[in-house]
Formats: C-alpha cells, structure tokens, sequence
C-alpha cells in the first residue's frame, strides 16, 4: 500500500487457517500482509474470506453483446451480425450499414434512412386512403338510410291512400220513379272499389258507376270488425222497410194520379 492509502484505510491484523492477514474493520475486506493486495472480502457466516467478482469494462459488454462473423460480399471481407444483418467495416469494425438479402445489397446509414422515411410515407398514404375510404362508406351508407327512409314514406303513404281511398262515405242510391228522382238506398260505399254496404257496414251490393245501379247479386267481402252474424237478421229487415217504403211511396203516386 502505498503511504496515503496507509492514511485513509485503517486495518486490523487478522489471522485465518494460520495465516496473517490485514482487515478493514467497516468493510471487511482482506489485504495480504506482505503484499497488501485485496485478497476478498471475510463472510463471518461461512468463516470464509470470498473473492470479489472481477469488474467488467463496459467496452467488453457491448463487445460480447454483439456476435459477429467474417462475411465475403461481392469479393469483399465484412463482418455482419447474422441476427441483424448489420455490417462492419473488416479492418476499422465500424457500422456500415445493413444486408438486404432480398437485393443481394449492402444498404449505407443514410440509404436505410431513405427506406424508413419511405416506408413511413407509404403507411400514411395508405391510412390517408384508408380514412377515405371509410368516409366514402359512411357517405354512402348516410345516402342509403335516407333513400331508404324515402322509399318507406312513399310505401306507407301509399298503403295509406289506398286505405283512405277504400274507406267507406255516405252513400244514397237516388231512382227515378215516375218522373221523380227517389232514395231507394242509404248507406256507405268505398271510394276505390265501389262496395256497397249497409248504414251498419254490412255488405249489401257492388255499384256499377255506368248504370248507377246496386248489385245486389255481388256481395263485397265483410269489413274487418263487423264479422259479426247477429247484425244480418237486421240488415234483412232493414232491406224489407226499403222495399215497403218504395212500395207505399209508389202506391201514393197512382193514387194521386187516379185523383
């Protein structure tokens, strides 16, 4: 040791397994005591005196991290990392570039950066393209929901008209009877298909609008809701009080003729 080292560390003699040695009392790291080199470190609970693991340079660890081979490219002594295909200059092992097996090329630092940069541009031509492309769908989804929802309206509207069309109004057969037009008839007919039904919207006839006639012989078919067999016993009198009012209106016109 040299003297300052002999001022800054104070030892202790310490004999193990018969030999002399000196301790530092905080560390407890052992010197020879003839040379004074650092033999390893005492472990009180082995009662042995363990060498210090060697230090390693980091220049040595990055060196063992990196395995590489001597590599002939086109007549050319290279070193490459076969897990990366970096390649070294052979005489300065410097970085150089990297192996593109595909082109059978060795590409430099600044063409790889040139690859990157387009590569980089490809992916946003393409997610560019890409969001326009889900934009367009979504235009063109848009438009389908509104034509859709057009064409829906138009089918509703429709099935509506054709609903208010066939819905029944008043209706009154008017006949001449002797020079005088009469009722003969009063009850509801729809619009679209001309059926005739009773003022309880029972069937009664089909009218034919060129003779302006009830066909009684035609009966249309029963209207939702009115299914109901106990009104025909009705609608049966109701035609006979017709018929006897036409009848007596008759007589009273040839009687009022014979006066």
């Amino acid at each position: 040791m040299s003297d300052s080292e002999e001022e800054e560390i104070e030892v202790n003699v310490f004999t193990h397994k018969g030999t002399k040695y000196f301790i530092n009392p905080l560390t407890k790291e052992v010197y020879d005591s003839e040379t004074q080199e650092l033999v390893g470190v005492y472990n009180k609970e082995t009662d042995e005196i363990e060498e210090e693991p060697e230090e390693e340079d980091e220049e040595d660890e990055e060196e063992e991290e990196i395995n590489v081979k001597v590599w002939t490219h086109k007549g050319k002594k290279y070193l490459i990392d076969p897990k990366t295909n970096d390649v070294y200059d052979f005489d300065r092992q410097i970085l150089i570039g990297r192996y593109d097996k595909f082109f059978d090329r060795i590409n430099t630092e600044q063409e790889l950066i040139l690859i990157k940069q387009k590569k980089e541009k490809r992916e946003r031509e393409f997610e560019m393209e890409r969001e326009e492309t889900d934009r367009q769908r979504k235009i063109e989804y848009e438009k389908w929901v509104v034509e859709s929802a057009r064409l829906r309206k138009i089918d509703e509207d429709y099935k509506q008209r054709q609903y208010d069309e066939d819905m029944p109004v008043k209706f009154e057969v008017m006949e001449n009877i002797k020079g005088e037009y009469k009722q003969t008839f009063l009850g509801y007919k729809t619009a679209r298909t001309n059926r005739v039904y009773t003022l309880l919207l029972k069937p009664y006839g089909m009218y034919d609008p060129q003779t302006r006639k009830v066909d009684k012989s035609i009966k249309p078919p029963v209207r939702e809701g009115y299914e109901d067999s106990d009104e025909e016993d009705l609608d049966a009198m109701i035609d006979e009080l017709d018929a006897e009012i036409a009848e007596l209106d008759t007589e009273a016109e040839m009687s009022d003729e014979d006066y």
